[in-house]
């Protein structure tokens, strides 16, 4: 496990634009709940070279919201490899 978080320039440029292109179902989450919970969460935030829809750094908690494209072939795949780095 990784003691510290490392960012990519790249992956924390990515995030910025998705953190402004949210999903319907991104929004809901953090507008009701996630946004007023007392433990900070920070969404669409990048952890290497992924980037992970909400994440909670004092309960190291990542949340991801699966859509479509996460049932589909190639996304299973990336799914797979960004599930086994983050833990």
């Amino acid at each position: 496990m990784y003691k510290c978080i490392y960012r990519t320039i790249k992956s924390k440029k990515q995030a910025r634009r998705f953190r402004k292109a949210m999903t319907r179902e991104e929004k809901i989450l953090w507008g009701y709940y996630l946004r007023k919970y007392p433990i900070r969460f920070h969404r669409q935030y990048a952890i290497g070279r992924y980037i992970a829809d909400f994440y909670c750094r004092k309960a190291k908690l990542v949340i991801e919201i699966d859509g479509s494209q996460h049932f589909m072939k190639d996304g299973a795949a990336h799914d797979y490899r960004r599930t086994v780095f983050m833990k």
